[in-house]
């Protein structure tokens, strides 16, 4: 890795160098906020993030040279826990 860049609450940027052909990448990988600044969006890129973040989800995406790669989603086990009830 060339640079890095952490961004609080958002995710990291990086540069990194491919030990196959030498090029330089710019690597994002964070929330759609990072990805507004950092990333070229698509119409199915977006899609799918709605559809995951309406069920609830975290959604991360990566992308590489501005292009989203690839969209990661997280859950919890339990959306509301158990203990919720009695903090309430």
């Amino acid at each position: 890795m060339t640079k890095f860049e952490s961004k609080t609450g958002e995710g990291v940027i990086g540069t990194v160098r491919s030990v196959k052909d030498g090029k330089i990448y710019q690597i994002c990988v964070g929330n759609e906020k990072l990805m507004n600044e950092y990333a070229n969006h698509n119409q199915r890129a977006s899609e799918i993030i709605t559809n995951l973040e309406s069920r609830g989800r975290t959604v991360l995406q990566l992308a590489i040279d501005k292009e989203i790669s690839m969209i990661f989603s997280m859950e919890e086990e339990h959306a509301v826990k158990p203990e919720a009830a009695t903090v309430i």
